[in-house]
This record gives structure tokens, C-alpha cells and sequence, in this order.
């Protein structure tokens, strides 16, 4: 007969279960409690995992009735047993009835309390292959490496066998890159689960690493500049792409313990922002509630857990809430209407949807980093931080929802009107880096033709031509100086770069080195990739574009010629927007215009009859 779970009583109450004792080849059984938080403290252990496939499922006992869990789960709970003791866990898929939605929305809301309560978090990575010495043996040297070197210190290739690590082509890097790519590291509710623990161990196999020293060496390789930490042997680039999310992730969830050890929150919309970007939920719904609480104590009473909504329906509330709490221009930046969920306004950010690339209206003078150590340029920047751009000068901004709560009404100035634009810059960094640079000159390239086109309607401006407004617009004019800090404009030196990717490909139009000597091809590679690590950051998914007004800049990939510039009250960067079919407008994303980006629009209300202030209402 199945099992059958009796509800819950009380708002504060859940279900523990005991794990029976048994021996290896022994049926799992357990049995079920329901009690209050406040009378388990420390008496029981969380356990973190991955579900796995929800079609693979194995057979237990619980109280006696018979009960399904996943594959992944009954090979947890198995290494777990003891054989001659019982004991307590809180396993999320059994200790919630995941079919009733209304407990399930209770149960997520009391997450932060449920894991703060458990004595020990632990983590199953799932069972270890054949890598698993060879990602013992590197994880012991990255640890030395972090203690024996300073935080700012580079460690370059052919350092590696001071510190007993095995060189690029070895193929335990390519195991160690297999280890990063463990679903564990790219679950969005791992976050809370690490944050919330009083402490945390990592099962592997059969060996338990400490949770706090393998995120800690992760991190403290990150900040040695180990950029080539998944960049070795024979992996291939997407799996190499895939693994820098999950580092990513790892860095999100140790700045996450670090907000709650200090008693402090970032607000939602920070939280959403960057730890979203490298993290995936089976339910994307969780893809908020799953970081609620991360969020301050307002954020959380206003924005109710509740799986009768829809995603559309879940992000629309969020960002609402945002709105209502003074950050509508800073919800629009994240915004991307075309490729929005269905049924969701195009203001309203789609956290479901790849967000890697940098939004330009986050970019800060200098902000925190993502760990609080150095000030850097970046995403986790207070908002009293000076923004790298001034499109809507020093004015203030206000947005509200109106309507059915679908219409978001602000004021702005209608700049100018999208004249040409070239295909967008589809190419991700999951591609061998030789194609790279292939797909960037080629984007430039089109950018040129483009501007050659419509070379009498370009306006420049002092000491600028052809070449330098391209390759300006191309960075955003911004780049990293040597601290790691975010400088505008860029560099001059960087017009030498653009210059040498130029000749790269001029010395192989075949794509071959045949008709170039092989020094100079290397010194133009050199030459090139500051460039190349500059307009990386910024060209992702993005069209170049030339207005009616004669502006060069970076558009969203949907825009298309007609849309509209426009620039909002409050904002560092421009718009794009279309007109609907309902006369109102539709965001289509933020963008980089080339002159527009330190309140010159302010300027042109008073030069141009056709350019004023006006409402402006987005669907």
C-alpha cells in the first residue's frame, strides 16, 4: 500500500524522518515525525543533493507503506545509513509532500530556519569515477597554492610544478573540469542550503571533503588570476564554458554565507541578478524563491511563496515589488522583452533566460566585487556608487505599474530612431579561441561595411573618425585597467589592439599561418587580445547600429531598423523600445549609443523641435 502524508499542523511545523539502521544490502526504511523547528534544534542533519532523473526510481519503506524516491536519493540515503544506529535527517522530496502546493510553499519559506537548525549539512556529490584520485591529488595542490601565495598573486603555467600540479595537456585536469561540472554546483537552491549551514560536508564517492575548504580554494584561485583553472588538456569549450558557470556559483554561494554570517542582505534584485545568471532550477518559479530568503525582511513578507502561480505570473510579482520598493530602473536594465517567457510584460526581467552578459546600466566606477575584498567594477556595486555611464545626465527618474499592474509608466526623451543594423553577435565563449577571433573581426568587419554605407549620415565627434568611433562603440568605450577597475573612456591603446586583429586576419585570409612567419603571427595574437577581452565583455547578443541622427552603437539583438532610442529619467544608459500595436511601447533592452551616453539627449530638447520630454508607457 502506499504512503500517505498527513498534514501538517501549524505554520511552523515540518517532518523529520529517521533513517533505520541496516546493513549495505538492506532495504532503506524509515519513518516519518512531524514536529516544530524550535524543538529539533541540532538534532538532526539537512541533506543536499540533486534529484536526478524523476523516471528512475527505487522502492523503500516509509512507516511501513511503501514510498518512491529517485535513484540519486536512495543512493544518498544508503551511504548514510548506519549499521547499528538510527538517524535524523530533513530530505527535502520526502519531508515535503511535494504534491500539495500549498505545504510545499510553506515548507520553502521556513528553508533558511530548517537549515539553520540542522546540526551538519550534507552534500552528496553523487557517486566518483575513475577521476577520483586524480581530483584528490589537484584539490590537495590548488589548497597549497592558496595558502602559499598571496591573494593578488599570478600563477602562470610554468609555475604549476613548484606547486605539484600536473601540466596543461595532463588529462586529470580534464577530470577535474568533469568534477566541476557535478550538478550540485549549478542548483540554485544550494545557495541557501550552503548559506544557512552551520557547517558542511561534501560527500565524493567515499571520501568526505569540508564544504567551507573546497569553495574557499575555489574561490581563492579565482582571485589568483587562474582564469586557465578550466581551460586544460582536451576539454572541449562548451564543457570548459559550463564549468566557469559552476565556479561562478561557487563564489555566489560564499558571498551568500558571508551576507548571512554578517547579518546583513543585499536586497533580492542584487541576489537575482548575479546568482540567477550561473544557476538552473528544474521549476524556474524557484529561481526566485529559492533566493527569497537571501532577501530583507520587507522583501520577504511582501512576496509570498505560492506554486498555484505561473513563472510569468511569479516574475511579474517580483518585479512589482521591486518597483514599488524605488528600483524600477534598475529592474529595467534586466529587462529583455523579446525574449521573454509568454504572457510576460517586456518590462519585466525573465530570470529564467541566460543573463551572462554584463547589463552596461550596472556597470560602476568602482563597486565591491562579488566576494567584498577589492573594489572592482561590477554587478554587486551599492547602489551609491557613481554608474560608468550618464545617459539621462544627473536627473531623477520615476516608474510605477499601472493599469491591470501590466502597464509601466516613466518619462523619457524620444533620442532617435534605429536607422541600419548589422546580424547580431551570436557567438558564445564556449567556441576554441581562434574562432573567437575569427567571430569578433568578423562583426567588426560587418560594422564597417555597414558605416561605409551610410558614411554621410555618421556624425563624429572631436579627433574621431571611422576607426575610432567602431572600435569605441565596439567596447562600450569602457575596459579593465590593471587593478581590475572599470575606466572610461578606454584606453587609447586599445585602438592599437583593434588594429592588430585587423592584421591578423589580413596576413590569413585562408585561416592558415602558411603566408605568415610564425612570430609575427604570435606577437599579433598578443597584440590583439586586449581588444578582444574588452569587446567580449560588452558584444554578446548584441547588433551593432547606425541612427537616423547619424549615431553609432550596440543594440539588443531583436532591434531592428525603426526602433526607437529613447532615454529614460534616472537612467545611465539608453532603450530601445518599439510601438506596439496598442500605441504604447515595447522594451526591447538597454543599449550603447556612441555620444548618447553622457546626457546629451538633456542637450538635444532644447537644440531639436523633434525631440522633447514625453510619458512614456511600456507593455
Amino acid at each position: 500500500m502506499e504512503f500517505r502524508y498527513e498534514p501538517l499542523k501549524g505554520l511552523n511545523n515540518f517532518r523529520l524522518l529517521k533513517l533505520e539502521a541496516g546493513r549495505a544490502t538492506d532495504p532503506l526504511k524509515i519513518t516519518l515525525f512531524p514536529s516544530s523547528i524550535s524543538d529539533c534544534l541540532n538534532r538532526y542533519a539537512a541533506l543536499s543533493y540533486t534529484w536526478g532523473d524523476p523516471n528512475s526510481r527505487v522502492k523503500i519503506s516509509c512507516d511501513g507503506f511503501l514510498f518512491h524516491i529517485t535513484s540519486n536519493l536512495h543512493s544518498a540515503l544508503t551511504k548514510l545509513r548506519l549499521p547499528d544506529l538510527g538517524l535524523m535527517l530533513w530530505v527535502d522530496a520526502i519531508c515535503i509532500n511535494q504534491n500539495d502546493l500549498e505545504e510545499r510553499a510553506i515548507q520553502v519559506a521556513l528553508m533558511s530556519q530548517i537549515y539553520r537548525g540542522a546540526y551538519l549539512v550534507v552534500v552528496d556529490l553523487g557517486e566518483a569515477g575513475d577521476e577520483h584520485n586524480d581530483v584528490s591529488e589537484i584539490f590537495n595542490a590548488l589548497q597549497d597554492v592558496v595558502k602559499t601565495t598571496a591573494a593578488n598573486e599570478q600563477i602562470q603555467p610554468d609555475d604549476y610544478p613548484r606547486y605539484g600540479l600536473p601540466p596543461l595537456e595532463d588529462k586529470k585536469w580534464e577530470r577535474w573540469v568533469e568534477f566541476l561540472l557535478r550538478p550540485w554546483f549549478g542548483r540554485v537552491w544550494v545557495i541557501q542550503e550552503y548559506a544557512f549551514a552551520k557547517a558542511l560536508n561534501m560527500s565524493y564517492g567515499d571520501t568526505d571533503l569540508h564544504g567551507e575548504s573546497i569553495l574557499g580554494m575555489v574561490t581563492g584561485i579565482c582571485q589568483r588570476g587562474f582564469p586557465p583553472m578550466t581551460h586544460y588538456g582536451n576539454v572541449g569549450y562548451a564543457k570548459r564554458h559550463a564549468a566557469n558557470y559552476h565556479l561562478g556559483a561557487m563564489t555566489g554561494m560564499l558571498s551568500a554565507r558571508r551576507d548571512v554570517q554578517a547579518g546583513r542582505s543585499r536586497g533580492l534584485l542584487c541576489y537575482l541578478r548575479y546568482l540567477s545568471s550561473f544557476c538552473d532550477a528544474t521549476d524556474k518559479r524557484d529561481l526566485v524563491y529559492a533566493l527569497l530568503n537571501l532577501a530583507t525582511e520587507s522583501e520577504r513578507s511582501a512576496l509570498k511563496v505560492s506554486y498555484s502561480d505561473s513563472v510569468a505570473n511569479v516574475y511579474l510579482r517580483t518585479t512589482q515589488l521591486l518597483i514599488q520598493q524605488g528600483q524600477g530602473i534598475d529592474v529595467l536594465y534586466e529587462a529583455a522583452g523579446w525574449e521573454n517567457v509568454d504572457e510576460l510584460p517586456s518590462w519585466t526581467p525573465d530570470w529564467s533566460r541566460d543573463r551572462s552578459l554584463e547589463s552596461l546600466g550596472w556597470l560602476f566606477v568602482r563597486s565591491s566585487n562579488v566576494l567584498g575584498d577589492k573594489p572592482r567594477g561590477g554587478r554587486w556595486a551599492p547602489n551609491e556608487e557613481p554608474r560608468i555611464f550618464r545617459a539621462a545626465g544627473r536627473t531623477r527618474g520615476r516608474v510605477r505599474v499601472t493599469g491591470d499592474g501590466r502597464l509601466l509608466q516613466t518619462r523619457g526623451i524620444h533620442a532617435d530612431d534605429i536607422e541600419a543594423v548589422t546580424e547580431p553577435y551570436n557567438h558564445g565563449k564556449d567556441i576554441p579561441p581562434f574562432q573567437r577571433l575569427e567571430s569578433i573581426h568578423a562583426f567588426s568587419l560587418a560594422g564597417r561595411v555597414m558605416i561605409h554605407n551610410l558614411k554621410k549620415l555618421l556624425r563624429y565627434f572631436p579627433g574621431e573618425g571611422d576607426f575610432n568611433a567602431l572600435w569605441r562603440t565596439l567596447v562600450a568605450d569602457v575596459a579593465n585597467d590593471e587593478d581590475g577597475d572599470l575606466k572610461r573612456p578606454a584606453s587609447p591603446d586599445l585602438a592599437d589592439s583593434f588594429a592588430a586583429l585587423t592584421k591578423l586576419f589580413e596576413a590569413t585570409p585562408d585561416g592558415t599561418t602558411k603566408y605568415i612567419k610564425q612570430s609575427y603571427f604570435e606577437r599579433l595574437l598578443r597584440e590583439s587580445a586586449p581588444f578582444v577581452q574588452a569587446c567580449e565583455q560588452q558584444i554578446g547578443k548584441r547588433r551593432l547600429c547606425i541612427t537616423r541622427r547619424g549615431f553609432i552603437g550596440l543594440a539588443p539583438g531583436w532591434a531592428s531598423k525603426g526602433d526607437n532610442i529613447c532615454v529614460v529619467l534616472g537612467a545611465a544608459v539608453p532603450f530601445v523600445t518599439r510601438k506596439s500595436q496598442n500605441g504604447n511601447d515595447m522594451l526591447i533592452g538597454e543599449c550603447y549609443v556612441h555620444g548618447l551616453m553622457d546626457g546629451e539627449a538633456l542637450d538635444m530638447v532644447l537644440d531639436e523641435e523633434d525631440v522633447f520630454e514625453q510619458d512614456i508607457i511600456l507593455e
